[in-house]
């Protein structure tokens, strides 16, 4: 197995999520799908299986909203991250970057590693920073309950100092490594 193959695990398709419920940042690594908000807006556009069927998935969570966070977030403890395991998974990573924006690694670094949605319990918006490509092609920000906003943007500006983890040592490790910038590239579909 080479090291590469290593770092890459089963879960290597799952997003980094940033979630604020009650005041609190807390971070996850799961399958995209389960941030589908709204499941049966999801499944009207998308699926001819009921919402129900398709809600035993995510715990029974048909909408998940302020009201039935703390159910699902329960529910996917087990596969919330720490600063430090987020940190750590980066650090696995850097060997095989090169500063070249052909960088095959770069862009998997970035896919697998770069926070793609902040869920906003509190103020109740949803903002994806996730470019669709060949596999998944749906918008996420679009499928939220009611009351709620949803949008593509880049978020990370508002993830706390505290926060971000791929700052290493003092070192922004996507801009210095990659020389990404969420804000200017946000739309550059990595």
């Amino acid at each position: 197995m080479s090291e590469l193959e290593r770092v890459l695990t089963d879960d290597w398709n799952d997003f980094v999520v940033a979630v604020v419920f009650q005041g609190e940042w807390r971070w996850y690594r799961t399958i995209p799908e389960y941030w589908f908000l709204d499941l049966p807006k999801w499944m009207a556009d998308f699926g001819d299986a009921q919402a129900s069927d398709i809600a035993d998935f995510r715990f029974g969570v048909r909408i998940l909203d302020e009201s039935t966070a703390g159910q699902f977030l329960s529910a996917i403890e087990h596969r919330r991250q720490t600063l430090e395991s987020l940190r750590l998974m980066l650090k696995e990573y850097l060997p095989f970057l090169i500063n070249d924006e052909e960088d095959e690694g770069g862009r998997l670094m970035i896919r697998e590693t770069y926070p793609q949605f902040l869920v906003d319990f509190d103020r109740r918006e949803f903002t994806s920073h996730f470019t669709p490509d060949n596999q998944v092609d749906v918008m996420f920000e679009n499928y939220v309950p009611e009351g709620w906003k949803g949008q593509f943007a880049a978020f990370i500006e508002k993830v706390p100092e505290e926060q971000r983890y791929w700052v290493i040592d003092g070192e922004d490790v996507y801009e210095a490594r990659l020389k990404y910038d969420p804000i200017r590239d946000w739309s550059r579909g990595w």
